[in-house]
């Protein structure tokens, strides 16, 4: 019982996305916050690590590790949710 329910958890994107292969899609739509100590509470409660943080364009911005990748993560200052996610390409 609890394999499945876990199966479907993670085929709905609504838990354990850390343990869930490294897939940009399944970040794009998720409330993380609208302040730097919000997302990073969310995130480390996930055990995804911040690598870097700015507000660009009246975006936040953040990069983090998840399964050894690096993804960069564009947040809505406004309602907190991520709009764009995308793997982060080394020759940027």
């Amino acid at each position: 019982m609890l394999k499945t329910s876990a199966a479907i958890a993670l085929a709905a994107g609504i838990a354990f996305p850390a343990l869930a292969a490294t897939d940009t899609n399944e970040w794009v739509g998720q409330l993380l916050g609208t302040s730097q100590a919000e997302i990073a509470s969310v995130l480390e409660e996930r055990g995804i690590e911040i690598v870097a943080f700015e507000i660009e364009d009246d975006e936040i911005e953040i990069n983090i590790v998840q399964d050894g990748q690096e993804l960069e993560l564009e947040i809505d200052p406004t309602s907190g949710l991520v709009t764009e996610a995308e793997i982060e390409d080394d020759d940027d």
